[in-house]
């Protein structure tokens, strides 16, 4: 059997992939993040250290291939009820809880075959860095620093440098609003209104775009799309800052095969079978810029316009990784 982790809420991707699968006849199980509060779920640890386990955590634990999609996004409705500063620490808490009990409910079905393992889906950013260098690719000029001096050297440097979060990007809905973090310019103008002395935070040249170029990567295949994100003043900075009026243009792009090579080299040293991929072609010197890997990656927003049919390619491969687990093929 196929086990889907994902979340409840806005999470299409994963509805159109277990489409695909009853499509093919193919039984599989989703379970949300939320169902570990809503749904039946039981681990006895016995003092022979036997695990007994009942509900869906029995099921998963006997599932063949896992894919693990997405998982705790802080979507808890009660968060509303409270202030703000209650809801930041309450939630805090709440993550810690669900990321121990978590890790150990994965560890209990590690004889599955994972696409991927969690372990491996949780980056360091600055690494996959440089690992990317190592592997051919292209990366910004980085520097991480708590000092506005070593900032205003690095923009003397580059002229125009950006921000953005060490992490991964932060998005909270809280209320009747949603957080998100974005990609953040920084130059002459507006470096002012950073202390002397602040948190330590990522900052790296800013490189002009002739285009972006996001990829989504399963098993070895490379698809992907070029963003036409900098003609427009809205979107050049991040494309996250969607213009849904007038939309980017979304195109299939055909990587150079060198390109290809040192993203699937890469993968690889990260443990990773999938995942969405940034990359940026530099309008100054021609050539390919590696930004950061999303393990999590939405692709709906490649397979659609450039036809790849990406929610049945994941499909097949679940089907195609279940029937080897089964000895099908």
């Amino acid at each position: 059997m196929i086990a889907i982790l994902s979340k409840s809420r806005n999470e299409l991707t994963t509805n159109e992939v277990i489409d695909w699968l009853y499509n093919f006849n193919q039984k599989c199980l989703r379970i949300n993040c939320e169902d570990l509060e809503n749904e039946d779920f039981s681990l006895e640890i016995e003092s022979t250290n036997d695990v007994t386990k009942t509900g869906f955590c029995e099921l998963l634990t006997k599932s063949d291939v896992i894919w693990y999609r997405m998982w705790y996004t802080g979507e808890i409705d009660y968060f509303n009820s409270m202030s703000a500063q209650v809801a930041a620490r309450y939630f805090e808490h709440i993550k810690n809880e669900i990321g121990v009990l978590s890790n150990f409910l994965f560890n209990l079905s590690q004889n599955a075959t994972w696409l991927d393992f969690p372990k491996s889906t949780r980056l360091n950013k600055m690494e996959v860095l440089i690992v990317a260098k190592e592997c051919g690719l292209n990366i910004p000029e980085t520097i991480l620093t708590n000092n506005l001096n070593d900032v205003i050297e690095f923009l003397k440097k580059h002229e125009i440098i950006i921000t953005k979060p060490i992490c991964e990007v932060f998005f909270l809905s809280y209320k009747n609003y949603e957080f998100l973090s974005h990609t953040k310019a920084i130059d002459n103008n507006n470096i002012s209104i950073l202390p002397k002395k602040f948190f330590p935070s990522l900052f790296q040249t800013n490189i002009l775009k002739k285009y972006e170029i996001r990829i989504f990567f399963l098993n070895n295949q490379i698809y992907s799309m070029a963003i036409f994100s900098q003609k427009d003043n809205q979107t050049q900075e991040d494309f996250r800052n969607y213009n849904r009026t007038k939309p980017n243009r979304f195109v299939p792009y055909v990587l150079p095969d060198n390109i290809c090579k040192s993203i699937i080299k890469l993968m690889k040293k990260m443990n990773l079978k999938t995942g969405s991929i940034d990359l940026i072609k530099s309008a100054n010197d021609n050539k390919y810029y590696f930004l950061e890997i999303n393990p999590s990656g939405q692709f709906g927003m490649v397979s659609k316009p450039c036809n790849y049919y990406l929610e049945k390619k994941m499909a097949e491969y679940l089907v195609h990784l279940n029937n080897k687990n089964n000895g099908k093929n």
